[in-house]
């Protein structure tokens, strides 16, 4: 992932990178979620999961955090079956989203 985030050229635009071969676990555990957002400088009780899967759903249970997922994701606006903490329609609504779960 660092190889390919690196070429793309967008490497720069995260603070942290966990992957599959990180830790000794993976998600739905709760450890690379938590070892990412540690590694960005955040605070993980400050934290909002943004994702498309249940996994995503489950990791952030999981974590204690609040869940969003994404309606432009491969499963479009039936992700809403996971019942997430919020959706997100776009990113342009980003910021609103997370300001109304992050207090």
């Amino acid at each position: 992932a660092e190889t390919l985030m690196t070429r793309l050229g967008v490497r720069g635009l995260f603070g942290s990178l966990v992957g599959a071969d990180t830790l000794p676990v993976r998600k739905p555990e709760a450890a690379p979620y938590v070892e990412a957002v540690e590694r960005a400088g955040g605070d993980v009780s400050r934290s909002v999961l943004i994702g498309d899967t249940e996994t995503d759903v489950k990791t952030a249970r999981a974590a204690g955090v609040p869940v969003v997922l994404v309606e432009f994701g491969p499963e479009g606006a039936d992700i809403r079956r996971l019942t997430p903490d919020s959706l997100l329609p776009s990113y342009l609504q980003l910021r609103s989203v997370v300001d109304q779960l992050v207090k």
